[in-house]
C-alpha cells in the first residue's frame, strides 16, 4: 500500500483509494489475521537454526527483501486492475472498489506467504492453522458483504463489482504467492 500512492500520484492519477478504504483495508486485512499468525506451528528443524547475528536488525535483510518484492507487486497489481477499470468502465468509484478489492485479496494471499520465510507455501497445509484459514475466509467474507451491503457502500464509498471483473482480480492478486515462491526458491538456491 506505501508504493501505491505515490506511484497513482507520479502518474496523476485520481487517488486510488478513500481515506476511509485505507481503515477498511487495514481492519480486514491485519485484525484478525496478526492474531491468528500466533498460533502457526512451529517450523520443521527450527531449533537447529543458527541464531541471528546480534548486531542484526528486527527486520533481516531477507525480510527487507520480502517488504519490498511484495510491496512492489502488490503495487503493480492494484495500479493496474485500478488503471484497467477506469479504462474499461469510466467509473472512478468502481476502479477504487476495485483497487481495494485487489488490495484485500493480495494481503489474503500474503498472510498465507508470511508462514514461513522459507518455507514453499504449496507444502504447508492450509488447515494446519486453523484459527488463520477461518480469520482469512471471514474478512474476505466482511469485505464482500460491504460491497454489496447499502450501508456499508455508502460509508466505505463501494460499489457492487460486476462478476465478469472477479477472475481478473483473483488472477492479479495471485501473483503474490508467483512472486514470493520464487524468491523463496532463489534464496534456498543460493
Amino acid at each position: 500500500m506505501i508504493f501505491v500512492l505515490p506511484f497513482a500520484i507520479l502518474f496523476n492519477w485520481p487517488l486510488p483509494f478513500y481515506p476511509a478504504q485505507l481503515l477498511w483495508l487495514n481492519l480486514v486485512t491485519n485484525g484478525l489475521q496478526d492474531v491468528a499468525m500466533a498460533f502457526e506451528p512451529k517450523e520443521p528443524g527450527l531449533m537447529r537454526r543458527r541464531p541471528r547475528p546480534r548486531r542484526e536488525g528486527i527486520l533481516s535483510p531477507l525480510l527487507w527483501e520480502r517488504i519490498l518484492l511484495s510491496g512492489l507487486v502488490m503495487a503493480a497489481g492494484t495500479l493496474y486492475m485500478f488503471d484497467w477499470t477506469l479504462r474499461s468502465t469510466g467509473s472512478v468509484d468502481l476502479a477504487r472498489t476495485v483497487a481495494l478489492t485487489t488490495m484485500v485479496i493480495f494481503q489474503n494471499f500474503q498472510v498465507g506467504n508470511a508462514r514461513s520465510s522459507t518455507r514453499s507455501l504449496f507444502r504447508m497445509s492450509p488447515f494446519s492453522n486453523r484459527m488463520l484459514f477461518v480469520s482469512v475466509l471471514a474478512a474476505l467474507g466482511l469485505h464482500i458483504a460491504a460491497l454489496y451491503i447499502p450501508f456499508t457502500q455508502l460509508i466505505l464509498r463501494v460499489q457492487p463489482i460486476p462478476l465478469d471483473i472477479w477472475p481478473r482480480i483473483v488472477a492479479v492478486a495471485f501473483t503474490i504467492l508467483i512472486a514470493v515462491e520464487i524468491h523463496k526458491w532463489l534464496r534456498r538456491r543460493w
